[in-house]
């Protein structure tokens, strides 16, 4: 997770790259994403799926073509079962990011 947060950001500031030129050369397969996003089901381990909601709403959190990746409907349906123990703000921030990725 600190691996993607870290690439997103990297090349949301150098603004050098396509994201889809910077998941190249990372090796960030669209596999990589449905990875993440697959850790917010029920049965997943609940510390599994702690880092994967802080992941997306890192990410989310840095908007831009990295958040539209990672703010789709199910980051945000699997979030109720993991919300309990985490803050209603992740959720936000994903919500929002998904919201402008549909606008």
């Amino acid at each position: 997770g600190e691996l993607l947060f870290y690439i997103a950001t990297q090349q949301q500031d150098s603004g050098t790259m396509s994201v889809d030129d910077t998941s190249a050369a990372w090796g960030i397969t669209p596999a990589t994403v449905t990875a993440v996003l697959w850790l917010f089901k029920q049965s997943e381990d609940e510390i599994c799926q702690h880092y994967a909601m802080k992941t997306v709403e890192n990410i989310c959190s840095q908007e831009g073509e990295w958040a539209a990746k990672f703010a789709v409907p199910v980051s945000v349906i699997g979030m109720p079962g993991i919300i309990g123990e985490q803050t209603a703000d992740g959720c936000c921030r994903i919500i929002q990011a998904l919201n402008r990725k549909l606008s």
